[in-house]
């Protein structure tokens, strides 16, 4: 496997994040502005350095299986988003391979802190992120008031 630094308007990144939101449109209910503001979140001047940074793991064919990214919180923390691992790609230690190259790549930036949010139901995402030190925190921003969803944060 290798994961290489992308800029998220590329084709592969653009069809990872597609088949992420068609997954998760699959599992929940689409949300009802039609998924603008989630895709906001993540728009490539948030996902960009010098603040933020989007990745692309392959396998070793060159097949896409997974993505993530991160973007500026605040000035000590970063917000980890588009954490996704095909389903070809899962249990392969894909997402975790990613979550790690993506805390390295923030510590260089100069972050103290990640956070992140995940959904309730997403079992294995949570576990992923416990397992690699994430604690959980309350709500923040626009997920404050969403029962469907959990946050956690580490220092990095």
């Amino acid at each position: 496997m290798r994961i290489e630094v992308t800029p998220s308007t590329d084709p592969v990144a653009v069809q990872l994040v597609q088949d992420m939101l068609r997954e998760m449109d699959e599992r929940f209910e689409p949300d009802d502005d039609g998924g603008e503001a989630w895709l906001e979140e993540s728009a490539p001047q948030h996902v960009s350095p010098p603040s933020g940074l989007f990745l692309v793991a392959h396998l070793d064919d060159g097949t896409p299986a997974g993505c993530g990214a991160f973007k500026r919180y605040d000035d000590e923390t970063c917000e980890i988003k588009r954490m996704f691992t095909t389903p070809g790609g899962r249990g392969q230690g894909i997402g975790r391979a990613i979550l790690g190259r993506l805390e390295d790549e923030a510590r260089r930036v100069g972050y103290a802190r990640s956070r992140l949010e995940t959904g309730i139901e997403l079992h294995e995402a949570i576990a992923l992120y416990e397992s690699v030190g994430y604690l959980p925190i309350p709500n923040y921003g626009r997920y404050k008031d969403d029962p469907g969803c959990r946050c956690f944060e580490k220092t990095l």
